[in-house]
């Protein structure tokens, strides 16, 4: 093979090369971007469609990010699915969401039918991943500040809500025994459906040991991994749990002492008012899914067979329908009204009131 030919062959195999590489990154889906807290990678999409938006008490929209405001207040941006797929413990770019994967530990009291779009939201644990807050200093470059700062306006995520206590929590890449500890911690942790609805009245980050360029910080952060660390609102620790001992319960109760703190509320009393609302939303979603299937069925009898009687099953479905997504209403409103104490302002002028397919047709 002479020089030319071989120079003109490389050139082939480089550009079919390129052409290649093209190809597999234009099939390759791109999942989400530091917006807020969306759906991250799933391992297991939640069943059926994402759930509508709903009302938040005080306009706190979530402490979860943009997105779909929810009845609690770090219910904005938390959609419906996406509950398996990367845990805490992974690597994620600051702002990007990830979930837990693993065994759910169900609310007492929230019954056992399959979970909702609408009880995924509300149950599930999201993190803003974020870095050190910093101050980029023209002399002396970026000044690296404790974790407390976070609480602080100037620091707080774009996406997170003010005046929120602020639970940190400090994850590092495992290796051998450790990996499968990891996977045991966060299911244990993050897939407890008290620990879920606690989250919604924190700012929660994540906070990678393996990213973390202070020196000085890196060495008082990586003792007793992992570890968990509770503000409140102003930055002032609550509470610091760390080991792979730590359990939902044992978390469960830290924050509820930071609610105590925050609001005087008591977290137990949130936890058994939310548990019938998830019941009723499990509930609901289930006679809307086996509406909308009786609809379509009798959508399609129309078509074929153009009857009476497939055209009453229509106009029935619809009915249905519409006073099913009335209760829904009413299920919002009455979540709004458990935490309305988020905001007082927003609860003396929120009432929760009857809302009927009657008065709905009529607006």
């Amino acid at each position: 093979m002479t020089f030319s030919t071989r120079v003109l062959f490389v050139v082939t195999v480089a550009l079919a090369l390129g052409f290649a590489a093209q190809s597999v990154d234009a099939q390759c889906p791109s999942y989400g971007d530091s917006s807020g807290r969306g759906a991250a990678p799933a391992a297991g999409p939640a069943p059926g469609p994402a759930p509508a938006p709903a009302p938040t008490p005080g306009g706190l929209g979530g402490a979860t990010g943009g997105g779909s405001g929810g009845a609690t207040p770090g219910g904005g941006g938390l959609g419906g699915g996406g509950l398996g797929g990367s845990s805490p413990g992974r690597k994620s770019a600051p702002g990007k969401p990830y979930r837990a994967g693993g065994k759910v530990k169900r609310l007492k009291n929230s019954g056992n039918l399959a979970q909702s779009p609408d009880r995924l939201m509300r149950t599930s644990v999201d993190f803003f991943a974020v870095e050190l807050p910093k101050v980029n200093s023209q002399k002396y470059g970026a000044i690296w500040r404790d974790v407390e700062a976070l609480a602080q306006k100037e620091f707080r995520h774009r996406h997170a809500q003010p005046d929120l206590p602020v639970l940190i929590y400090f994850s590092k890449e495992y290796e051998g025994a450790d990996v499968d500890r990891e996977l045991e911690f966060n299911s244990s942790l993050w897939r407890d459906e008290e620990v879920g609805i606690a989250s919604k009245l924190f700012n929660c980050y994540r906070i990678s040991l393996d990213d973390m360029e202070s020196v000085r910080h890196l060495g008082e952060y990586s003792k007793g991994v992992p570890w968990i660390l509770i503000l409140d609102q102003n930055g002032k620790r609550q509470a610091k749990l760390s080991g792979w001992s730590m359990t939902g319960t044992k978390l469960r109760k830290k924050m509820a002492k930071a609610v105590k703190v925050r609001w005087g509320e008591n977290l137990k009393r949130i936890l058994s008012k939310q548990a019938k609302l998830l019941l009723k939303f499990d509930q609901l979603d289930l006679e809307m899914r086996n509406l909308d299937a009786t609809l379509a069925s009798a959508k399609a009898d129309v078509k074929n067979k153009r009857t009476a009687a497939a055209k009453k099953r229509v106009a029935n479905a619809e009915k249905s329908i519409a006073n099913a997504k009335v209760r829904k209403t009413q299920l919002l409103r009455s979540e709004a009204a458990v935490y309305a104490f988020v905001n007082d302002e927003r609860a003396k002028s929120t009432k929760v009131a009857k809302v009927t397919p009657a008065k709905a047709a009529a607006h």
